[in-house]
C-alpha cells in the first residue's frame, strides 16, 4: 500500500515537473518575442524622429523654392518695363547716346529665354519637394502608429509573463502541500497557463499597421495637388491609393476634403460654399466617417474635415461637436478655436462665440498682431 502511494506521488511529481518545464519554455519564448517587440519599438521611434526631421526640411525647401520661383516669374513679367530694355528714348536723352530699339528687344528676348530655360530646368523642383514632404510625413505617421503597436505588444507581453509567473507558482506550490490542497491550486494554475498561451498567441498574430509604398506615394501626390488647388486630380490620386488599401485613413480624410473643395473651389480663399448638394456632402461624409472608423479618430484633421461638411449641411450641433473633439486632440490649432466661435455664432449663442474667440486670443496671444487679427 505504501509502495502504491509512493508510486502515485512519484508520478504526480513527474507530471508537475513536465508541466513546469513546459511553462518555463513558454515563458522563455514569450520573453524572447517581448524583447523583439521592445527592439522594434525603439527602432520605430528612431525612424519616426528621422522622418519627421526630413519631412520638415523638405517642406521648408519646397516653400522656399516656390517663393523664389514666384519672385522670379514676377520679375520676368516686369522685364520689359526696365529702362535698359524698354525705355530706350529716356536712356538716349539721359546719356546723350542713341540706342537701337531692335537690339534692346533682342536683349530682352535673350534675357527671357535664359530665365525661361532656367525655370524649365528647375520649375518642377517645388512640386517634387512638396510631394517628398508629404510622402515623408505619411511615412512618419505610419511609423508612429507602428511604434504604438509595438509598445502595446511589449506591454501586453509583460502582463502575460506576470500572469504566467503566478500560474507557475500555483502549480509548483502543489509539490509542498497536502493532496487535498493540490486541486484548488493546480487547476487555477493550469487554467491561467492556458489563458497565457492563448493570450500570447493572440498578441503575436495581431497585425502591425502596414501600408504599401504605392498607396503612400499616391496619397502624397494627391495631397500635393490638393494644396496647389487641383482637387479634381487629387481625387484621382486618392482613388488610386484606396484601390490597394481601401481603409487607409489618411487617403480617406484627404479625399473627403477634396470632394468638398472640388465642388466649392472658392472655399479655401473665401470660406464660401457654392455647392452643398446632397451627393457631394454624402460622399464626403462617408469618406471621413470611414477614416474615423479606421483609426483617424485621434487625428484632429479628420474632425476638422467632418466639421466643414457639417457646416455645409448647416448641422451646427454636429459641427460644434466635431470641432471640440479636434480641439481636444490639438489645442495648438488656432483655426479650430476660431471656427468653433463662428459655429457658435451660427447657433445664435453670442456668449459662447465670444468665449471661444477669447480662448483663441488667450492661447495664441504671442503669435503677433497680424495672426491675432
Amino acid at each position: 500500500m505504501a509502495h502504491d502511494e509512493e508510486e502515485v506521488e512519484s508520478n504526480y511529481k513527474r507530471r508537475i515537473g513536465i508541466a513546469l518545464a513546459t511553462l518555463a519554455v513558454l515563458a522563455a519564448f514569450i520573453a524572447f518575442i517581448q524583447t523583439g517587440a521592445s527592439s522594434n519599438e525603439a527602432s520605430s521611434a528612431r525612424d519616426a524622429t528621422r522622418l519627421a526631421s526630413e519631412s520638415e526640411t523638405a517642406d521648408v525647401l519646397s516653400k522656399g523654392t516656390q517663393s523664389g520661383l514666384e519672385q522670379i516669374e514676377a520679375e520676368l513679367g516686369l522685364l520689359d518695363d526696365r529702362e535698359v530694355f524698354g525705355e530706350t528714348d529716356d536712356l538716349a536723352a539721359q546719356f546723350g547716346v542713341e540706342l537701337d530699339p531692335q537690339r534692346a528687344e533682342a536683349r530682352s528676348q535673350n534675357a527671357e529665354d535664359r530665365i525661361g530655360t532656367s525655370l524649365g530646368e528647375r520649375g518642377d523642383l517645388p512640386a517634387q519637394l512638396s510631394i517628398e514632404a508629404e510622402r515623408l510625413s505619411l511615412e512618419q505617421q505610419l511609423v508612429v502608429e507602428q511604434r504604438v503597436s509595438w509598445n502595446a505588444k511589449s506591454s501586453q507581453y509583460d502582463t502575460v509573463l506576470t500572469v504566467l509567473a503566478v500560474a507557475i507558482f500555483l502549480i509548483g506550490f502543489t509539490l509542498v502541500v497536502g493532496r487535498n490542497l493540490r486541486p484548488p491550486l493546480a487547476i487555477p494554475g493550469l487554467v491561467l497557463a492556458l489563458i497565457c498561451a492563448g493570450w500570447a498567441l493572440q498578441i503575436y498574430t495581431k497585425p502591425t499597421p502596414s501600408v504599401s509604398q504605392e498607396t503612400i506615394d499616391a496619397t502624397a501626390e494627391g495631397r500635393h495637388l490638393q494644396s496647389f488647388g487641383d482637387p479634381v486630380c487629387a481625387i484621382a490620386q486618392f482613388d488610386a491609393a484606396l484601390e490597394s488599401t481601401p481603409d487607409y485613413p489618411e487617403a480617406l480624410t484627404s479625399r473627403s476634403l477634396a470632394r468638398v473643395l472640388a465642388a466649392n473651389p472658392d472655399l479655401s480663399t473665401t470660406l464660401a460654399f457654392t455647392d452643398t448638394s446632397p451627393d457631394v456632402l454624402e460622399a464626403a461624409a462617408e469618406d471621413v466617417a470611414a477614416a474615423i472608423d479606421n483609426g483617424a479618430d485621434e487625428d484632429p484633421t479628420a474632425w476638422a474635415v467632418a466639421s466643414i461638411i457639417a457646416v455645409a449641411d448647416r448641422d451646427w450641433n454636429a459641427a460644434a461637436e466635431y470641432l471640440e473633439e479636434g480641439i481636444r486632440l490639438n489645442e495648438l490649432a488656432a483655426e479650430l478655436f476660431l471656427w468653433r466661435s463662428a459655429v457658435a455664432t451660427a447657433q445664435g449663442d453670442r456668449d459662447a462665440a465670444l468665449d471661444w474667440l477669447q480662448r483663441a486670443r488667450d492661447n495664441f496671444g504671442n503669435l503677433g498682431e497680424e495672426r491675432i487679427r
